[in-house]
């Protein structure tokens, strides 16, 4: 299942690598769901018609969680497995998946997720925070607590019987979702076969603006979160220490990246205090 917005080119290149999958045709669906772009997606899935089971769907804009259900709504599947526009799963990833969810069917599943784009150092940044976060979360393979949705799968009746992504957060839908599911009581299992390569071509600019949104989601799930448990949240100091740590260890590249960390953690608290202070709405709220 792919969510996508305003990224044609990301979206055929996403596809041409979902028709080089090494798994049976008659066994999975391709569901792309253009989340009201500014121009139809349908032409980038046409020269993959004759290859894959497909559907594309437009809806109007209501972000990527709004987005993932309208498509969760559609699939017929007992798996759910989300990968973003801007990702190339590699030819054993459904395969990957296929084989934890047999030993674990009740299990929500993630892949891993590399960096495609060595030469862009914004890239490797955001590849080098996500790895700390899979570190910092995910310990055994077995009782994990964080995937992110550009690679995971989830039992299509478990995700029903939650509703799916909460709609109204800015962004880390999927971490609020995976908290929602642990709390639950349901099993998060890591599927180390199941590869994707995210090409995401970021600019200084769009580095920062994602970590702002980030800061901004975080300040709603730990909203919901004191709710929900009853629990004020305290800032992970150590995990952050752990981002420049990580980044200073890369050799030459090490300061560079370190100071990539710093910028994203600065956007990442604007974002926070800034949807404290002012509570904005998301693009898609705005519209509305």
């Amino acid at each position: 299942m792919i969510a996508t917005y305003g990224r044609p080119r990301q979206l055929a290149a996403c596809l041409e690598a979902v028709s080089g999958l090494d798994y049976p045709r008659d066994r999975f669906e391709v569901i792309v769901v253009d989340d009201g772009g500014p121009e139809p997606v349908a032409p980038a899935a046409e020269p993959h018609q004759d290859r894959l089971r497909i559907r594309v769907e437009r809806t109007a804009r209501g972000g990527p969680g709004a987005a993932r259900n309208a498509g969760a709504r559609l699939a017929d599947g007992e798996l759910l497995a989300f990968i973003d526009d801007d990702c190339l799963p590699e030819p054993g990833w459904l395969l990957g998946l296929a084989e934890v969810h047999r030993v674990s069917p009740t299990h929500a599943l993630g892949g891993l997720t590399l960096n495609a784009l060595d030469g862009n150092p914004f890239s490797e940044t955001t590849q080098l925070l996500n790895d700390v976060l899979y570190d910092h979360y995910n310990t055994d393979g077995h009782n994990e607590f964080y995937f992110a949705a550009n690679n995971m799968a989830v039992p299509a009746e478990g995700f029903r019987a939650m509703e799916g992504f909460k709609v109204d957060l800015p962004n880390l839908e999927d971490r609020d979702l995976c908290e929602r599911w642990a709390a639950r009581g349901y099993g998060m299992s890591f599927a180390p076969g199941a590869v994707v390569q995210h090409a995401h071509e970021f600019t200084l600019r769009g580095f920062a603006v994602q970590h702002f949104s980030y800061g901004r989601g975080a300040h709603a799930l730990s909203r919901d979160r004191a709710l929900r448990t009853g629990k004020a949240e305290r800032p992970e100091v150590g995990l952050h220490v752990e981002f420049v740590r990580r980044a200073l260890r890369r050799g030459a590249r090490g300061p560079l990246l370190a100071a990539l960390v710093l910028i994203s953690q600065a956007a990442y608290v604007v974002g926070f205090l800034g949807q404290r202070w002012r509570g904005w709405p998301t693009p898609w709220q705005a519209q509305r």
